[in-house]
């Protein structure tokens, strides 16, 4: 039986991410300091990786995440069958653009990294970060290429050669990588999108992006929900709508995420993020 999905619409306020306070006026910069590190690797067909340690001074958490396109897996954000518009949960970074008072977000070269992921290996390249921003500098380390695991969950390993310059040590890290999403339409439901999908040998949840289209441009709201993994849930137009999600639509895209969360130590970044994503896609027609 299908499990219908409810959607449960969350304050702003309590979801809008908390951007840095301006500069003191006295000159003050006795400012926080403190580093925060991520390996995002995302299976879609092709492999898509991102690393980036930053170490950062005098800027809050919030404004980081969103100026290093690291935001919090919606897994830490939502509870399970809850839905929100996409843009709740994005941080404002506009009025801190021009900001050099002391304040630093510096991305560091942590050495050769190379990945490990179902049979291939993969060597990491670095790259510079536009230099744009007074206060943001560095490198960051981006691959996109033809690489996937099997359907099957598959092993992952994460190495690094270290790097005595930034004061990070040679670390290594292993994982399992989630398993597949094989995801399609369900039987027809009244007012709703019946979705199925397999479910994951231990269930947790899976992340939901909604956008609607018309005559092939995207228009509206996107929503992002969160669904126990169970196999099968029907996403309510109605209540999609009333978030934001566009009336005209004749398509939906429907982009499934499993997602596994773990953290690591190296060197001074304690608590450094990898998270594993497989994604899966669906073009629903409306008429």
């Amino acid at each position: 039986m299908l499990r219908a999905l409810h959607v449960v619409p969350l304050a702003l306020a309590s979801l809008t991410l908390a951007c840095s306070e301006a500069a003191d006026p006295s000159g003050e910069e006795d400012f926080e300091t403190y580093r925060l590190g991520r390996v995002h690797v995302v299976v879609d067909g092709d492999v898509a990786i991102t690393a980036r340690f930053a170490f950062v001074r005098g800027f809050e958490e919030g404004f980081v995440r969103a100026r290093i396109d690291m935001p919090e897996p919606l897994t830490t954000l939502l509870d399970a069958d809850q839905c929100v518009p996409e843009s709740a949960l994005v941080a404002p970074t506009e009025h801190l653009e021009d900001a050099f008072d002391g304040r630093e977000l510096v991305l560091a070269d942590a050495g050769p990294l190379e990945i490990e992921l179902g049979g291939d290996r993969i060597d990491l390249p670095l790259a510079l970060v536009p230099d744009l921003l007074p206060y943001m500098s560095g490198v960051e380390y981006l691959y996109v290429g033809e690489a996937a695991p099997a359907p099957e969950a598959a092993p992952f390993m994460l190495r690094s050669r270290g790097s005595t310059a930034e004061g990070l040590p040679e670390f290594e890290v292993e994982a399992e990588f989630p398993a597949a999403l094989e995801l399609a339409l369900g039987n027809a439901a009244s007012g709703g999108i019946p979705l199925r999908w397999n479910t994951a040998s231990q269930r947790g949840t899976v992340s939901v992006r909604v956008s609607a289209r018309s005559l092939g441009a995207t228009g509206g709201e996107s929503i992002l929900c969160l669904l126990g993994d169970t196999g099968a849930a029907v996403l309510s137009l109605e209540e999609l709508r009333t978030l934001g999600l566009s009336p005209d639509a004749d398509e939906l895209r429907i982009e499934f995420s499993r997602t596994e969360l773990s953290h690591f130590t190296a060197g001074d970044f304690s608590g450094t993020e990898l998270l594993l994503e497989r994604k899966a896609n669906l073009a629903v027609r409306l008429r």
